[in-house]
């Protein structure tokens, strides 16, 4: 472009990006840009004759973004700009014509980077700069001109990144900037963070009990005597535990945090991978009220945060803490001085000067352990509870690991995993320098290029991320890491890939989760290590714009403290784009219009949480794609083109709500084994299509709907998809309109199934005919799974009896069966509750209530069964017939309610060991949790109820009349539930 733009076309008033960048002829701007009043962002990059800016720039109110670097030409930034009150970036680097900032230069309030690098003719900076408080990013290298007076910087409070190399002059260097640089140089405030309300105690590895851990809970649950150093005037207890990275300070808080006296001492506990000052506080204001802050102002947060934690007891747990700012430190004791006394905070840190500044009463040092702790852990590894007289062999090795190991337990764990993969690894580890670091590079070095392939590709992911097991090796097989394997589907080879990684210890289980969860994390010395050995073809970007290198192969956008990132260059080769969420509940990624053009060989892409509201036909030209990932997105629809996409294995779509319908051309994915469909509940389901039944590789089904008309798919589509796993939820059974349609289905046949939830639309309680009653009941028979099913929901069922396969022993492997709003039904089917561990039921008006008078036997003392049940009146209630005497009650971590347990009344008489305990629900007054412990060694008793009663530990005979009233209420509901 050679000649000035003199106006712009009115269609582009709505325009929210113009990318202008690389105009190397564009010499100015037209006045006209300020009808442009929707530009969010605009990018003037390498428009090298540039040499004025218009000054009606400044009414641009809604700009963020403002890209100007290398325009040569451009000598002075016009007054207007400055007016600009929601700008956040600003790049001026390479503007070498530039030599002095308009003087109301402070009035970018909202200004967030800075970058003024090669700015070479840069006298000074405008004496209000230190007004710009928002301001985290400031580049000044280079700016071999500019005369700093740095007393401007020092104001900044929030800087998080100063560059100043090689800038030569300094008019002065105070210690405030001493205390800002230590604040920089250990800050990550980038890190994601996450607040971890429930802990899994069961990881804590062996080491851990060498910090004492009776002592620490000791002082956390001190009453304030003098016994533990703590005097009554102190509010909050503060304990720091320090070591080096893999010495287990973790793990050892996990087990105190988890401890059982704990759980009862604290209302709260919070627990948050270290952050600054915004981000703690919005990270328990998103605890304690279940609300995004991230776009609240600091000062409301801190009032949200006050309000919450006042008069409560909390546990706070500052996890990998290297923040050396006193300021920093007593805002944080200001903050907790509200919370009830006995609170507690515990850190842990690498740095003994962390633990001065937190002003710790105990400072708790994991020390190197000692050679024959590490041999213990050796010998764990290794032999698993195996017998080491087997191998004698390995009694040396194990000694000359422990010599390498310097006393960190991670590193023994790694190298004890080279013994159970790598023959080579005897020979390097003879050879190996000692260290930690070098260790877990020999580690790495010894994995089989697949495995260095996957562990390579977990760089992508910022620190102290959550990895869902089946989510990371569908990523690992969209890339071609994993190898074919004969007779085995990938997914079971790549989750062979994972376990070994996991083996050697690569890969940590999550302590935050359950063990059933397959949720794992890395640590972070290996993520360091996984950053290290990925750098060039690798890229995780964690700022608000990107600009990718010509051989980055692997992209993700980490967005912490940024909603918004702009894609200023895309590498052509692409083969990942990936968004992991951050801090923000949406994503807005701001991008050109060919953006799909140029990542035509993508393999995978996740836009999961981003503004995406449609993709572009021109998604069908991406060949190489395999995996495609909206969750949480507000999409309405996919285009026809997504069936050109003959490559694609997984198709994400989970929690699209205004998702309504699959295009017809989604049958034409030959190659898709897994879609993900599911929903909150009161959404509408997803529509499908015709030829869904064509899918035979599907092996992820979550939801499938029943079309009412022709142009839907029937139940019938499910015949052919014999490779389902996991969990299928089938809705619209009402739309069925015979029993051999269900049939068809062979729902028996799917010998994979885990878990099965049957619903229809609506329970009919009006089918007096018993005609549609008979057909739900053929409808049901017939839709009987295979014998290996585990769990079974049946819901708004409008039969009036269960089929014959719940009726038996059929499903010998099922543990869990829900049936809700069965109305019409008046027997429960006869389970093998030997076998059955969770039973819930919603029996509102049903007239199961009458069937459920006949009287049972114990059979099993060790037997467990828990139901839900809807009740009316009292929540605290629940009449079974049997009789029994309340000599309990517990208050539980996060309910309202508190929980009572309860013994058969006949334990003294009859040695009845029975029990029984109730939690009523915090979300639903009427439902009631029922877990029964043990069964009844006696005959179902005939006396009237007894009134339950702890308040003296006695009992009294209710009144005819109370009993009457209580069959009106809530009749006996379980007395059946053992059969």
């Amino acid at each position: 472009m050679a000649e000035p733009i003199y106006s712009l076309p009115k269609a582009m008033r709505n325009l929210l990006i113009l990318d202008l960048s690389g105009c190397s002829g564009l010499s100015r701007l037209p006045a006209s840009i300020d009808t442009l009043q929707n530009l969010f962002a605009l990018n003037l990059s390498h428009c090298y004759s540039l040499h004025m800016l218009p000054a009606s720039l400044g009414t641009l109110h809604n700009l963020h973004i403002l890209l100007l670097s290398c325009c040569h030409e451009l000598v002075n930034l016009p007054v207007s700009l400055c007016e600009l009150s929601t700008l956040r970036l600003l790049d001026l680097s390479g503007c070498s014509s530039i030599k002095v900032l308009p003087d109301s230069f402070g009035k970018l309030v909202c200004l967030e980077i800075l970058n003024l690098s090669d700015c070479i003719r840069l006298k000074n900076l405008p004496q209000p700069f230190g007004s710009l408080q928002e301001l985290k990013y400031l580049n000044l290298s280079s700016c071999h001109g500019l005369d700093l007076d740095v007393e401007y910087v020092s104001r900044l409070g929030n800087l998080k990144c100063l560059t100043l190399s090689p800038v030569t002059e300094f008019r002065s260097f105070p210690d405030s900037l001493r205390h800002i640089g230590n604040y920089l140089e250990r800050s990550r405030w980038w890190k994601r963070n996450q607040i971890h309300p429930q802990c899994n105690p069961k990881v804590a590895s062996f080491h851990s009990y060498r910090c004492n851990e009776q002592s620490i809970i000791d002082m956390l649950l001190s009453d304030g005597s003098d016994e533990c150093g703590i005097t009554s005037d102190q509010i909050v207890t503060s304990i720091c535990i320090v070591g080096e990275s893999g010495m287990g300070k973790t793990e050892l808080v996990h087990r105190i945090y988890n401890h059982q006296l704990i759980l009862d001492a604290f209302n709260l506990r919070i627990w948050v991978n270290m952050c600054d000052k915004k981000r703690l506080l919005d990270k328990i204001a998103e605890f304690t009220t279940c609300a995004y802050c991230s776009s609240t102002p600091i000062s409301v947060v801190e009032e949200i945060v006050m309000e919450e934690l006042t008069g409560k007891r909390l546990l706070l747990v500052l996890d990998d803490s290297d923040i050396k700012s006193q300021l920093f430190w007593g805002d944080l004791r200001k903050l907790l001085s509200v919370c009830a006394k006995e609170s507690a905070l515990i850190v842990t840190t690498t740095s003994n000067e962390v633990a001065f500044l937190v002003g710790a009463m105990k400072t708790f040092d994991l020390s190197s352990l000692s050679k024959e702790e590490c041999f213990m852990i050796f010998k764990r590894h290794v032999f698993a509870g195996l017998d080491m007289n087997n191998c004698p062999q390995l009694e040396g090795i194990g000694w000359k690991i422990v010599e390498k190991c310097g006393g960190n337990p991670m590193c023994i764990k790694a190298l004890s995993g080279l013994l159970c993969h790598s023959e080579i690894g005897l020979a390097e580890i003879d050879i190996l320098v000692g260290g930690t670091l070098p260790a877990l590079q020999l580690c790495y070095d010894l994995l089989p290029s697949h495995l260095q392939h996957c562990f390579r590709f977990c760089s992508l992911f910022p620190k102290g991320y959550i990895f869902v097991k089946h989510q990371i090796v569908r990523l690992w097989i969209s890339q071609g890491f994993v190898l074919p394997e004969e007779g085995n589907q990938p997914e079971d080879t790549a989750l062979h890939y994972f376990d070994e990684l996991f083996c050697r210890s690569f890969f940590q289980r999550s302590p935050f989760h359950n063990y059933q969860d397959n949720k794992f994390v890395i640590h972070e010395l290996f993520h360091d290590l996984a950053t290290s050995v990925s750098k060039n073809e690798y890229m995780r970007c964690e700022e608000p714009f990107c600009c990718m290198t010509e051989n980055t192969y692997q992209l993700s956008l980490v967005l912490s403290d940024f909603n918004t990132v702009a894609l200023t260059k895309v590498a052509r080769n692409l083969q990942s784009f990936l968004v992991v969420r951050g801090s923000f509940p949406v994503v807005r990624i701001l991008h050109s219009n060919d953006f799909y053009v140029q990542i035509g060989f993508l393999r995978a892409l996740n836009l999961s949480y981003t503004d995406i509201i449609e993709l572009p036909s021109s998604i069908g030209n991406m060949k190489h794609l395999r995996l495609l990932a909206l969750n949480n997105t507000k999409i309405k629809s996919l285009p026809f083109e997504i069936g050109k996409v003959d490559t694609l294995q997984t198709l994400d779509l989970k929690y699209c709500c205004h998702l309504t319908d699959l295009p017809e051309s989604t049958s034409s994915l030959v190659k898709l084994r897994h879609l993900d469909l599911r929903k909150e509940p009161g959404n509408i389901k997803v529509g499908m299509p015709h030829g869904i039944g064509q899918l035979t590789d599907l092996q992820t089904l979550t939801e499938f709907n029943i079309g009412n008309n022709l142009s839907r798919c029937s139940i019938a589509e499910l015949k052919n998809l014999n490779e389902l796993r996991g969990h299928v939820h089938i809705t619209g059974l009402e739309n069925i309109k015979t029993a051999d349609d269900a049939r068809e289905a062979t729902i028996v046949d799917k010998h994979f199934l885990e878990a099965l939830t049957l619903e229809w639309s609506y329970s009919d309680e009006g089918m007096d005919d018993g005609l549609g009653q008979v057909i739900a009941n053929k409808i049901l028979q017939n839709l009987q799974p295979n014998s290996n099913l585990q769990k079974l929901v049946v819901q708004n069922y409008p039969g009036n009896m269960f089929p014959l396969w719940m009726q038996d022993s059929y499903l010998s492997k099922l543990i869990s069966i829900t049936l809700d709003s069965c109305y019409n039904c008046s027997e429960l089917p006869h389970l093998d509750l030997k076998v059955v561990r969770c039973l819930k039921l919603d029996l509102v008006g049903s007239s199961l209530e009458d069937h459920l008078e006949q009287k049972v036997v114990g059979r099993n003392k060790s037997t467990r069964k828990s139901m839900l049940l809807k009740t009316e009146g009292d929540p605290n209630v629940h009449h079974d017939g049997w009789q029994w005497l309340k000599y309990g009650e517990k208050n539980i971590f996060g309910s309202k309610f508190s929980r009572s347990y309860y013994r058969c009344i006949r334990g003294n008489s009859t040695g009845c060991i029975a029990m029984k305990i109730l939690q009523p629900s915090d979300t639903d007054p009427n439902a009631l949790s029922v877990m029964y412990i043990s069964d009844h060694n006696h005959e179902f008793p005939n006396e009237p109820y007894l009134q339950l009663s702890s308040e003296h530990g006695t009992t009294r005979k209710r009144k005819e009349s109370d009993v009457s009233d209580v069959e009106n209420t809530t009749k006996r509901h379980v007395n059946d539930f053992f059969r």
